[in-house]
């Protein structure tokens, strides 16, 4: 299954390298010809690579890798070059995994405005990039912004295209946290209905994404005071991510964790306990022991051990989970974006 989606994002690469590639500006100097196959291939085996660092969960390493690609499609191409266009985007998805959002922003700005100045065929990479750009913004809390650019990443993904629908789906999500965020629950529910109505009609198969949908459809539930609805369909994303032959351990714990959340609300520790026991293990191997949920993890697990859930209740605010923060965005990261 690895070796099948590797060679799925390698042919989709060059699909896009085949339909997007204009012919270069006549302006341009001789050192910006169409470049030789070797080095088409040479670009394309390294996205290979940027994608597996990234899927693996190496965000750092993925960057500086996508950083020395840009700098060799500098080499060979013209900066207006789909080619290098390509490479920036690779480095753009780097850099909003890897937290480097100052950055992600300049880069997605350059992206957009070659992107409009040029014939494209397939527009979707524009969605993908206003994506991006309002991913940034939504971890940062600028919610105005976020919303404007989540807005802008639909109009640029065809509802009726298959091959659209996941990209598309994920736009929903964060426009639909947004609404959510800013007190908009009906929009909230609608947006979350579209993204599940339309990946199950035209890619029944992706149970990652049907997953993703489940789990943020939760959250929504789970704000708005439905928690028992909410535990319920955090059990369905599960089960979708399962399905997988290669299941998500994040997204499953993350999941787990918030049923957990949920159960400590309503002081049940003997329901939380054991969902945090397995938690904190996947946690602890895929964040790290300093990171913010595996340390809250261990809050809560103490609160348990020491009878004290009512007292941690009181103390600490129990307004529902956001994963949408500068500290928490890695599982919404992965599905998001």
């Amino acid at each position: 299954m690895e070796k099948i989606k590797k060679y799925l994002v390698l042919f989709s690469c060059l699909a896009i390298v085949l339909s997007a590639c204009q012919p270069p500006q006549k302006n341009i100097t001789s050192r910006l010809q169409e470049p030789e196959r070797i080095e088409i291939y040479e670009l394309l085996r390294n996205t290979l690579k940027i994608h597996e660092l990234l899927y693996d969960g190496k965000y750092k390493r993925a960057q500086k890798k996508a950083e020395k690609q840009l700098a060799y499609a500098g080499r060979i191409v013209h900066p207006d070059h789909m080619l290098y266009i390509l490479s920036q985007k690779n480095l753009l998805n780097a850099q909003v995994l890897n937290k480097d959002w100052e950055n992600a922003e300049e880069n997605s700005r350059d992206i957009l405005n070659k992107l409009k100045t040029r014939p494209v065929t397939n527009y979707s990479h524009i969605g993908t990039v206003y994506t991006a750009l309002a991913f940034s913004y939504h971890i940062y809390q600028n919610y105005e912004k976020a919303e404007e650019n989540y807005q802008s990443a639909l109009k640029f993904y065809d509802p009726f295209k298959k091959s659209d629908q996941r990209r598309r789906s994920n736009a929903l999500i964060g426009l639909a946290m947004v609404h959510q965020t800013n007190g908009k629950e009906g929009k909230a529910s609608s947006l979350i209905q579209e993204a599940e109505e339309s990946i199950r009609l035209y890619n029944p198969e992706k149970y990652d994404s049907i997953g993703d949908i489940l789990f943020f459809k939760a959250q929504i539930l789970n704000h708005q005071g439905n928690r028992n609805e909410a535990i319920s369909v955090y059990q369905e994303a599960i089960s979708n991510y399962q399905r997988e032959e290669d299941p998500d351990e994040l997204r499953q714990a993350a999941a787990l964790y918030l049923i957990a959340d949920i159960y400590i609300t309503e002081e049940r520790p003997d329901k939380a306990e054991p969902l945090l026991t397995k938690t904190k293990s996947i946690f602890k191997e895929k964040l790290g022991r300093r990171h913010k949920l595996t340390k809250k993890v261990n809050e809560l697990l103490s609160a348990i051990e020491s009878d004290m859930v009512s007292e941690y209740n009181a103390k600490n605010s129990r307004e529902p989970t956001d994963l949408f923060t500068k500290d928490t965005m890695e599982v919404p990261a992965k599905i998001v974006y």
